[in-house]
C-alpha cells in the first residue's frame, strides 16, 4: 500500500456481504466501458433543489461512483434517492462540510423512518414514511452490498438485516473517503479503499459472466436473459404463456431484469399507439394478439409488480393511443409467490402462475381471458362461455 500523509484505511478485513449477488443482478446494468459518465440529478424531482442541495447530493454521487458503484442500475431519480440517503447516514446537511461526516466510529446510525425524516427535512423531499421498506429494499441495496453502510445494533454490533433493533451505520473505512471528499487527499483515499476491497461493479461483472438464460421467441429469435428467478419467470411467460393463451402473437416488448431495452420494436410499438416509452412506465412484456386484436400487458412478479390498480392507471396512461382492446396479466412462479400479491392485484385483470400453466385465475367473475371496457359487463350464458357480441376468433387449446 502507498505511504500517504494521512492513511484513510484503518481495517483490512471486510465485512461478510449479507446479501448474495443473485438479489442486486437482476437490477444490475452492465457497464461497456471501464467509467461510467457521472449521472446528472433528477430535473423532474418532485421537489425543486436549491444549488447547496443539489451540490451536496452531486457530490455523494461523485463519492459512490468513484469507489466502484455502478451507476446505470436504477435511474436518476433513484440514484439521487441512493445519495440522499447515504447523506443522512453520514448526517450531512447543507451547510456541513464532508469532513463533518459521521459513521461507526463516531458511534452515529439511523433507521429507515429517520433516513426519510432527514430527506424531507433538509433536501426538500416529500416521501411518505410508509416507504420506510423502499429505503432498506431500493435505496441502500448497492451500498450495503458494497459494505459502504452497515446494520447495526445499539451497541455498533453488525446484525442481519431483519434484526428488529438495526440501523444503519457508515464503514469506517468508507466514512474516511466521504471526510476527504474535495481535498488533495482524497483521490489516495480512493485508491487505498478500492485496494482494500474489490467494488461492487467489478464483482457483478464477474458473477453476471456466469449462467444466462436462453429464450426463444415464437418468431424463432432467440434472446439471453440474465440469471435469476425473474428473468426465469419471463422465460416462462414467453415460451409457456404464449404458446398456450396467445399462439398467434406478436412481441413486442422484452424488458430483461437487466437490460431494460432487450427487445424492442419501437416502430411497431409507435404504430399501435404506444408514446413516450420511458423504461421505468414499461411493464416486463408486452405482446399483440393479431387474431383478436388485443395487446397483452404481462408483469412478472418475483419481488415487486404486481398489476394493482394504480399500475393499470399508468399503464392507461403509457397507451392513451392504443385503439385495441387490453389484456392484463400478472404472473408468479408459484402460488406461494401469488398469495404473497393476491390482495393488491387489480379486478378486471389475470393471474397466470407457471407451475400450473395451464390454469388462470380471473379477478373479475363475469368473463374469461380477456379485455374490459369500461361500464360494459357481460351476460354469462352458462357456467362456461361468456355471452358474445360479435363472432368469436378462432379459440387457442384452452378455448379461450
Amino acid at each position: 500500500m502507498s505511504s500517504t500523509p494521512r492513511t484513510c484505511i484503518r481495517r483490512s478485513k471486510s465485512v461478510k456481504w449479507r446479501t448474495s449477488l443473485w438479489a442486486i443482478l437482476p437490477c444490475f446494468n452492465s457497464l461497456n466501458t471501464s467509467t461510467a459518465p457521472m449521472p446528472t440529478l433528477p430535473k423532474s424531482a418532485k421537489s425543486v433543489k436549491t444549488p447547496e442541495v443539489r451540490t451536496l447530493i452531486s457530490g455523494m454521487l461523485d463519492i459512490l461512483q468513484a469507489v466502484g458503484i455502478p451507476m446505470d442500475v436504477m435511474g436518476i431519480r433513484a440514484n439521487g434517492r441512493m445519495a440522499m440517503a447515504m447523506l443522512a447516514i453520514a448526517d450531512l446537511s447543507p451547510g456541513k462540510s464532508w469532513a463533518q461526516a459521521k459513521g461507526i466510529l463516531e458511534k452515529h446510525r439511523v433507521g429507515t423512518r429517520d433516513i426519510i425524516l432527514f430527506d424531507n427535512l433538509h433536501f426538500g423531499e416529500n416521501i411518505n414514511l410508509s416507504s420506510y421498506d423502499d429505503v432498506k429494499r431500493r435505496d441502500l441495496l448497492l451500498p450495503e452490498n458494497s459494505n459502504l453502510v452497515l446494520a447495526v445494533n445499539p451497541r455498533f454490533e453488525i446484525v442481519a438485516t431483519n434484526d428488529p433493533t438495526r440501523k444503519y451505520t457508515m464503514e469506517a473505512n468508507f466514512a474516511d473517503v466521504v471526510r476527504a471528499y474535495g481535498s488533495a487527499n482524497w483521490p489516495q483515499c480512493v485508491a487505498d479503499f478500492r485496494k482494500l476491497q474489490p467494488s461492487l461493479k467489478e464483482d457483478l461483472n464477474k458473477a453476471r459472466g456466469l449462467v444466462r438464460v436462453p429464450v426463444k421467441l415464437p418468431t424463432g429469435e432467440e434472446l439471453v436473459f440474465e440469471p435469476g428467478e425473474h428473468n426465469q419467470l419471463q422465460k416462462a411467460i414467453i415460451e409457456d404463456f404464449l404458446a398456450l393463451y396467445v399462439p398467434h402473437c406478436e412481441v413486442l416488448y422484452v424488458g430483461d431484469a437487466v437490460d431494460k431495452a432487450l427487445y424492442r420494436l419501437d416502430d411497431r410499438l409507435g404504430e399501435l399507439g404506444f408514446k413516450d416509452l420511458a423504461h421505468e412506465d414499461l411493464p416486463d412484456v408486452i405482446v399483440y394478439d393479431k387474431v383478436r386484436d388485443w395487446i397483452f400487458i404481462i408483469e412478472a412478479v418475483h419481488s415487486f409488480g404486481a398489476i394493482s390498480e394504480i399500475r393499470v392507471r399508468e399503464i392507461k396512461r403509457l397507451m392513451a393511443g392504443c385503439s385495441q382492446d387490453v389484456v392484463y396479466v400478472t404472473a408468479f412462479l408459484n402460488r406461494k409467490a401469488f398469495q404473497k400479491w393476491s390482495a393488491k392485484i387489480a379486478w378486471e385483470t389475470e393471474v397466470w402462475i407457471a407451475d400450473n400453466p395451464e390454469h388462470m385465475i380471473h379477478y373479475n367473475g363475469d368473463k374469461f381471458l380477456g379485455p374490459h371496457k369500461p361500464g360494459v359487463q357481460s351476460t354469462i350464458r352458462n357456467s362456461a362461455e361468456p355471452a358474445r357480441t360479435k363472432p368469436a376468433p378462432p379459440l387457442t387449446p384452452l378455448g379461450f
